[in-house]
């Protein structure tokens, strides 16, 4: 029974993961001919780059990025105003 109950919560927990997850634009270049690879840009989260030598390497530089910086500035915004409130916003 309890590999039953290990399936439930892998599953529990890859449903939680996927939603939460967000969706951005990623803007991917080309590096300079003579040194190669990829560097990008997130439109949604300004100051947000990555770069790799594979377009994959690059794309996982840049999700970092972003995720550290979404949550940074979400604890900046709560040590400034420990009473502000959080809200979701819809834009279509």
């Amino acid at each position: 029974m309890l590999v039953g109950w290990k399936a439930w919560l892998e599953i529990k927990s890859e449903i939680v993961q996927t939603a939460s997850m967000k969706h951005f634009t990623a803007i991917i270049h080309q590096g300079e001919p003579d040194e190669g690879g990829f560097w990008a840009t997130c439109l949604e989260v300004p100051g947000a780059n990555g770069q790799g030598e594979s377009k994959d390497e690059c794309l996982r530089n840049l999700g970092e990025a972003v995720q550290l910086l979404l949550e940074t500035g979400r604890e900046e915004a709560f040590r400034l105003d420990p009473k502000a409130e959080t809200a979701e916003l819809v834009v279509a």
